[in-house]
């Protein structure tokens, strides 16, 4: 007999390893060349990320049965819009003229508290049903005023001053953000039963790293500082881990994800009938399972056996009537109909 060792799709753990090394020493050697660079890989690293858990969970949504994840996909969606427009706003980039600094740092605290609030209201679909249209409009709503308060009416506070740094909103913020971080993270372990274990520490350790990055984006003195740029590679892992608990467990193993809550009633419904089956097996009262359209039995415990003095494959080849007195049968017959039909849920009758 021929065997084919079935291949993984996805590299091995030492391969990926070896990847990831590979990649972050790249992007280091990238920012000694060019910050700016460096800075648009990472954050396009980020936002292909969050789009693909968009995708993910969008086109499997009929399917899901815990709608967190179709939360944090549309919530994904327009933080990574918030997250292009921090890109093409960064120094040096070009794209806004006469904004400075300033621009893609208020782009960013923006981008920072809708993630927070997407992590923190998530939890709250875990067993009620998501309205998908109204979540997108309201975070079209919330995206238009955020960019428009930006762009157009130039409300959003000052997050950096050229000459001065961080300005204390920012700072602020950025505590603010990494509490409503670890909320998030409270409210998701208090529900941590509808999580695959893997799943639930991939999701806890981004938070988490997105809680480290926030305290390195609050020391930094100018754009391309050293503390920018070890927060920068922290979203990497923050963005890694992410994909890790969604995208490739949505990919490699979705009833772990996808299908997390029917895997467990059908691990459920398996367990309850190994129980049944033991107390139907073990009972010391007669008992017998009879299929409705042929009035065969289909079970039957050694208890039942001892009292009709049948064997079990005897009585499989017998109907109830067949161990009925013959003064009784049609009366017994009628009241099992009876109970069928009506699903009164049994009748009672003396055996003679």
């Amino acid at each position: 007999m021929e065997t084919q060792d079935k291949q993984s799709p996805f590299p091995g753990k030492y391969t990926a390893l070896l990847f990831g090394v590979l990649v972050l020493t790249g992007l280091y050697l990238t920012s000694l060349y060019s910050y700016l660079l460096f800075h648009s890989l990472v954050d396009l690293f980020g936002v292909v990320i969050i789009f693909s858990v968009f995708v993910l969970a969008w086109n499997s949504r009929k399917m899901l049965d815990n709608d967190y994840l179709l939360f944090i996909g549309i919530g994904f969606l327009f933080i990574a819009i918030l997250y292009l427009f921090h890109i093409l706003a960064y120094k040096g980039m070009g794209v806004f003229q006469g904004y400075g600094a300033n621009l893609p740092t208020q782009l960013w605290i923006a981008a920072r508290y809708l993630t927070g609030l997407t992590f923190l209201l998530a939890p709250l679909f875990i067993r009620k049903r998501l309205n998908s249209p109204m979540t997108f409009a309201a975070y079209i709503s919330v995206t238009a005023l955020l960019l428009a308060s930006i762009f157009y009416w130039k409300i959003f506070p000052d997050c950096f001053i050229e000459g001065t740094g961080l300005t204390t909103f920012k700072k602020t913020s950025e505590y603010v953000v990494n509490l409503i971080f670890l909320a998030s993270l409270g409210f998701l372990l208090q529900k941590q039963e509808a999580f695959d274990k893997k799943t639930l520490r991939m999701l806890a350790l981004s938070i988490l790293i997105s809680v480290v990055q926030g305290f390195c984006f609050t020391t930094y003195a100018h754009a391309y500082a050293f503390s920018n740029m070890i927060g920068h590679f922290l979203g990497v892992f923050s963005f890694y881990f992410i994909y890790s608990a969604i995208i490739l467990t949505g990919l490699t193993r979705p009833y772990d994800l996808i299908f997390r809550n029917l895997n467990q009633s059908n691990e459920a419904l398996i367990e309850s009938e190994k129980e049944f089956r033991g107390m139907f097996e073990l009972s010391a009262v007669g008992m017998a399972q009879v299929d409705p359209r042929t009035n065969r039995f289909i079970r039957v415990n050694n208890t039942f056996c001892d009292i009709c003095g049948h064997s079990a494959d005897e009585l499989y080849n017998l109907t109830f009537s067949d161990i009925t007195h013959p003064e009784d049968r049609q009366k017994d017959f009628e009241a099992f109909q009876r109970a069928v039909l009506l699903k009164t849920g049994g009748f009672r009758t003396e055996k003679r």
